[in-house]
């Protein structure tokens, strides 16, 4: 067993840790740094995870009105507004070997788990923004939904200029595009009669990962942005099948049954690219199916499968979200962490938490409306 006491320099010293990562989440950079989504530190004191948070914003202090001369002048007020958010709680924990600190000399693992902790925060934070981004509550004019399973529509240039055009005369402040990657890719490759370029690309960011096309705003591909699988069933009274998750590529689903029979008994395989191969052969029917590194989860609904059951998708509904700056706040503490030995493993374990809120404002501050219009649209069927 290791001998001797237990010093300072065999743990990772907590204040410089939360420096550290406090640093990095200075300067987030979420929703591709374009403003979309305004970063905030210091929650109100008392905030516990699950209760509830005020975001404030300012109130309108109306239109400007003439008046006669020597007429008095009506005083405004200028109000506060705020709405509810619920604070939410976000952490890692990870050990660090004695090993690992005498390595130390060639690199730096403290300075490594910071950066990795801050790039989850910023995950974390884009996924939360996203969460807000799309939750219900959209007033019906802010939703443009063009998206058909037998007529389908693409996201275009001319659609982006569609959906802009919800917000009315409140043009200003429009800070970014969020779509999924296969929107993105089917963007780059429209072309006009002559095979070339309908978009021209006027900046690429390789660090954030946002590209600009001319006349539109810069667009932070994600594939958090939502995607829905509505599933068309064939052959003998089919029981249920739904596709839930993150879809991490671009699918063309087919699901047959092989073996016949009850959920739990019955088996099947299934596609990505409409049964020209198959992922996986004899996978067992049950409640929730994980479909390998799709991102994609199957809820086998209870009944009888027959081996004429067939299940498509082949036309996924694809959203993407046009964002003014601020629309969206992320608002968190500064990291919380604590570092405990283990002897037996001759190593540190250091636990760091996150607690923040995110939100989507009603309307923007100063105008009537929301600072998120959403599309719902096709995207041409995956080879």
């Amino acid at each position: 067993m290791a001998l001797g006491n237990t010093i300072s320099s065999t743990l990772i010293i907590p204040e410089l840790w939360v420096d550290a990562v406090a640093a990095g989440m200075a300067g987030l950079p979420v929703f591709g740094a374009t403003g979309a989504v305004r970063v905030e530190m210091g929650l109100p004191g008392g905030a516990r995870p699950g209760s509830p948070v005020n975001v404030p914003y300012f109130g309108q202090l109306g239109a400007m009105r003439d008046y006669a001369d020597g007429a008095a002048i009506d005083v405004q007020q200028l109000t506060m507004t705020d709405e509810a958010a619920s604070v939410v709680r976000s952490g890692i924990a990870f050990n660090l070997t004695d090993m690992a600190r005498r390595l130390a000399g060639y690199a730096d693992p403290m300075g490594e788990a910071a950066r990795q902790f801050v790039e989850q925060v910023k995950l974390r934070a884009n996924d939360a923004a996203l969460d807000a981004a799309n939750a219900s509550g959209l007033p019906t004019g802010m939703l443009l939904d063009v998206y058909s399973g037998s007529s389908p529509t693409y996201l275009d240039r001319d659609l982006c200029v569609e959906a802009r055009m919800r917000w009315g005369d409140e043009q200003d402040g429009v800070a970014a595009i969020t779509c999924h990657s296969v929107t993105l890719k089917n963007l780059l490759k429209l072309k006009d009669a002559n095979g070339n370029p309908l978009l021209k690309v006027l900046r690429q960011d390789d660090t954030t990962g946002v590209i600009q096309f001319e006349g539109l705003p810069p667009i932070f591909p994600s594939d958090r942005n939502a995607v829905e699988f509505p599933i068309t069933e064939a052959g003998t009274t089919p029981p249920d099948l739904a596709i839930s998750g993150r879809a991490y590529g671009d699918y063309n689903l087919r699901f047959e049954i092989t073996t016949g029979g009850v959920r739990g008994t019955a088996l099947f395989r299934w596609s990505i690219n409409g049964g020209t191969s198959w992922e996986a052969t004899g996978v067992a029917t049950a409640a929730e199916v994980e479909l390998g590194e799709t991102g994609l989860t199957a809820a086998w609904a209870t009944g009888t499968y027959a081996t004429d059951n067939v299940y498509t998708c082949t036309r996924p509904a694809y959203s993407t979200l046009l964002v003014k700056k601020g629309a969206i706040v992320f608002w968190s503490d500064p990291p919380n962490t604590e570092s405990v030995r283990d002897p037996l493993r001759m190593a540190t374990v250091s636990a760091t938490e996150v607690l923040h809120v995110t939100h989507r404002y009603k309307r923007m501050p100063g105008r009537t409306r929301p600072g998120i219009v959403k599309v719902r649209h096709n995207n041409p069927i995956a080879p």
